[in-house]
């Protein structure tokens, strides 16, 4: 249905002084109908503009968190750290900075702990991640266990920031801390071009050996996408988190949540 057109405004006539002789404030008490009218859709416009604007917004904020979640493809140092951050509280979990130069992050369900490192690397995951995640959840543990007058120095950050976690220590084994290990692998490569393998053997047979789950960058970003709207994939998450030993996976590549902007051509507006 075509809108109606706008009616275009009757040309006053030239004035010859660019100055205009205010008007008595009673004169805005009487108004034409066309006055009133024109005063009604005004306000409406105004209104309409406003909630327009809440809603671009809303939508801008939306995609400024997208694209900062991003640096899990193709970020590193803080601000990939930050980013796996922001994706665990996605994903339901409660996440804290780990004690500089200790962990990288502390998070937990309600239930358990995670004691988690991150790094953005040029090339695949490397054996000192895994080696890592495994010694930052050893120190939870050790804090946890130990009396506050037999911890050692470098453990005294640990309590502070568990402690801002607000969960209750049990007094049972299966409460142990798991080491996660969150990496950006090949970070500089475009997606299509990584064919490398991001966890190599040495690294396998290190994660074979011991407790940590290991995930890249990637497949993070994957799951947080995904989940959305889909409380029980952040529950499957939670606890595929803590029971993975070795590789996590939960995506079938990164086709099935990505779709490049240059395959789509141009929009048809």
């Amino acid at each position: 249905m075509a809108r109606n057109p706008i009616k275009a405004l009757p040309e006053l006539p030239t004035r010859r002084s660019s100055s205009r002789s205010p008007l008595p404030d009673w004169v805005s008490n009487f108004q034409t109908n066309d006055e009133i009218a024109t005063l009604r859709k005004l306000t409406k416009l105004k209104s309409e503009m406003g909630d327009l604007k809440q809603r671009i917004e809303l939508q801008q904020q939306a995609l400024l968190y997208l694209e900062e979640l991003k640096q899990l493809v193709a970020g590193s140092g803080d601000d990939f750290r930050d980013a796996v951050a922001a994706a665990l509280t996605a994903l339901g979990l409660k996440v804290v900075d780990g004690p500089h130069p200790r962990a990288d992050l502390l998070a937990t369900n309600g239930k358990r702990l995670f004691a988690i490192e991150t790094e953005g690397l040029d090339g695949c995951a490397r054996e000192s991640n895994v080696t890592q995640a495994s010694r930052w959840a050893a120190d939870v543990d050790s804090t946890l266990w130990l009396a506050a007058d037999e911890r050692e120095s470098d453990l005294l950050g640990y309590a502070e920031q568990i402690a801002k976690l607000n969960i209750e220590i049990q007094d049972d084994p299966d409460q142990y801390c798991k080491g996660i290990a969150v990496i950006g692998t090949f970070r500089k490569i475009p997606l299509d071009q990584r064919t490398e393998q991001d966890f190599p053997e040495p690294v396998m047979r290190m994660l074979n050996r011991s407790k940590v789950c290991a995930m890249t960058g990637l497949e993070l970003f994957s799951v947080c996408v995904r989940s959305r709207g889909h409380a029980e994939l952040r529950s499957a998450f939670q606890e595929a988190l803590f029971t993975t030993d070795g590789v996590f996976e939960m995506s079938n590549g990164w086709l099935s949540f990505l779709t490049s902007a240059s395959a789509q051509g141009t929009p048809d507006y």
